[in-house]
């Protein structure tokens, strides 16, 4: 117990430790200390701003109704979508290709220990985003008479055992799906990326499936108990909800018991698979040969692109990370509209939507620029999650000192890495674009439109991306996971282009039609065509200067 809570404290204090800046104690670390603080807190009261007054607030004023009971089913079901998606990763990357898991197996520490502490240390954050979630349904259903406020005790203990529940599943098929796809020697990195994919999509094809039987049978008597027969959580939420006090308690901990210790035996099963994984890995490493490749007259910049893009697809955390990103959005949007379509009664063909567009202009040049602008909104988001050029330099990690060294130019550096970054948010507009003209047919304004929205879109959060990914990337990290999503940057990057999303829409919608008629203006036409201009010419301007920003930001990297 004592080797497991030492290992528990050393994750969490390396975590705070990078957070608030506490491995230098000088005068310029602890400057740098008080900022990251004041940063964090920043952040925090910016969050809860925005997803809490947002969001929450309008789940709240939902689950004040006897719906309360619906949202707190379908939170316990997208739970396991939810840590899929994103503890999945995490935990591979922690994991198989962490240097500090391949030291500590070197030391006198029992190994199903390491990986349970990894688990339970990695769960934190998530029963921390559960349980709040948890509070902001369940207390305002129970206040508005429908529960017992009390037992907000015995859910939040619901949450945990559930969280380590799910953990458990997602860490045995983790260790078992790595063990066996580390044999494969050239093509492990394509079985990795196609298994753990084909594991993701059929899991959300479980979860879609059972969200939809759930919503359709709630009203029916025996709905809930048709789910709690093959939904443990569902089970026990159940009991807690509609029993006393004493038994919602009891429940709710032998729920959190039940969850714990089925995480700490699955991780013990796991543990041998684990690390037969990681022996496969580093004896594969050990005899791995360096390919001579022929001289060739291909250009710098584009040598650098095939470099950028490859460091990425050969390295499953980054692929799913940012290679699919765009494809994630587009099956959930493809799952909405199949909802929304059972409900409206409106049948998803082939051109469905052509008429409705018809009508919306008036001119083609109209179409042209709507489709732009809605493909412009439509590959800046597809590009937030799918772009390496913020990430570009940060993936270099201490192997920085080779690009530092090497002469090559700023300008075919960010060159190459926005190209990259272009190609990759490219391939990840594919889907999108086949998605929505699957809906509206193939009209050649509507595809002009889409094509000049997407690259300024694309081009735009390419340079904004490969600039404020370059004044201070995180070069320090030990996994995979830590470059691209434990990185105080990137949370910057996306939060202040939610921020900026906002402000556009306040402009757009809010004050410019104070002192504007947009009538008089052929309607948004005008205003939609100069909204496009202005990021065009900002993406241009920052395609230019970032060479500058690159050039005297690299020599202080290290």
């Amino acid at each position: 117990m004592t080797e497991l809570k030492t290992l528990i404290k050393k994750d969490l204090k390396s975590f705070t430790y990078r957070i608030f800046n506490l491995r230098t104690n000088d005068s310029k670390g602890r400057r740098k200390r008080v900022l990251n603080i004041l940063l964090a807190l920043f952040l925090t009261i910016y969050i809860v701003a925005l997803f809490g007054v947002v969001a929450l607030s309008a789940i709240t004023e939902i689950a004040r109704t006897e719906a309360g009971y619906m949202v707190m089913i379908q939170m316990f079901l997208g739970m396991g979508l939810f840590l899929l998606i994103f503890y999945m990763v995490a935990f591979m990357s922690a994991i198989f290709y962490s240097n500090e898991v391949k030291m500590l197996m070197t030391l006198p520490i029992k190994r199903e220990n390491i990986l349970f502490a990894k688990a339970l240390s990695m769960g934190l954050i998530f029963y921390i985003i559960f349980g709040i979630y948890a509070s902001f349904v369940y207390i305002p259903y129970a206040k508005a008479g429908f529960n017992d406020v009390a037992k907000i005790l015995p859910v939040i203990m619901l949450v945990i055992g559930s969280v380590n529940f799910e953990i458990a599943v997602i860490t045995i098929v983790v260790s078992v799906l790595m063990r066996y796809l580390n044999q494969f020697r050239s093509t492990k990195y394509v079985f990795q990326v196609v298994g753990f994919t084909l594991l993701m999509g059929f899991s959300i094809g479980i979860q879609f499936v059972v969200n939809n039987a759930v919503t359709k049978d709630f009203a029916l008597t025996g709905g809930i108990e048709k789910v709690a027969k093959w939904v443990p959580q569902i089970f026990f939420l159940k009991v807690i909800l509609e029993k006393n006090i004493g038994i919602a308690v009891v429940m709710g901990f032998a729920a959190l018991v039940l969850g714990s210790v089925i995480l700490y035996i699955f991780s013990k099963v796991s543990t041998e698979f684990v690390f037969k994984a990681i022996n496969l890995e580093n004896s594969k490493d050990s005899n791995k040969k360096v390919k001579v490749g022929r001289n060739t007259k291909e250009g710098v910049a584009k040598t650098l692109m095939k470099r950028d893009l490859l460091n990425v697809l050969k390295t499953p955390i980054y692929v799913f990370n940012i290679g699919i990103g765009g494809l994630i959005i587009v099956v959930f949007g493809a799952f909405g509209i199949y909802n929304g379509a059972k409900n409206t009664g409106f049948t998803p063909k082939f051109g469905a939507l052509s008429e409705f567009v018809s009508s919306m202009f008036a001119k083609p040049s109209e179409e042209i620029i709507i489709s732009a602008g809605v493909f412009f909104i439509l590959a800046s988001i597809v590009s937030l999650v799918s772009n390496t050029a913020l990430t570009s330099f940060t993936r270099e990690g201490r192997q920085i000192w080779l690009t530092q060294t090497l002469p090559i130019s700023a300008k075919e550096q960010v060159k190459g890495r926005v190209r990259a970054s272009m190609v990759l948010q490219g391939l990840n507009m594919i889907p999108a674009l086949l998605l929505v003209f699957f809906l509206v047919g193939f009209r050649p304004m509507s595809v002009v439109g889409a094509l000049v929205g997407m690259i300024i879109g694309m081009f735009f959060i390419a340079n904004l991306a490969m600039i404020v990914g370059s004044i201070k990337p995180k070069l320090d990290w030990d996994n995979p996971q830590q470059a691209v999503k434990r990185n105080g940057t990137v949370m910057m990057f996306n939060l202040g282009f939610v921020g900026y999303v906002v402000l556009l829409k306040f402009l757009m919608v809010d004050i410019i039609p104070k002192y504007i008629d947009l009538m008089s203006l052929d309607g948004p036409t005008r205003i939609v065509a100069a909204v496009l201009v202005v990021h065009l010419v900002a993406a241009i301007v920052m395609n230019r200067v970032a060479p500058n920003v690159v050039k005297k930001r690299i020599r202080t990297y290290g």
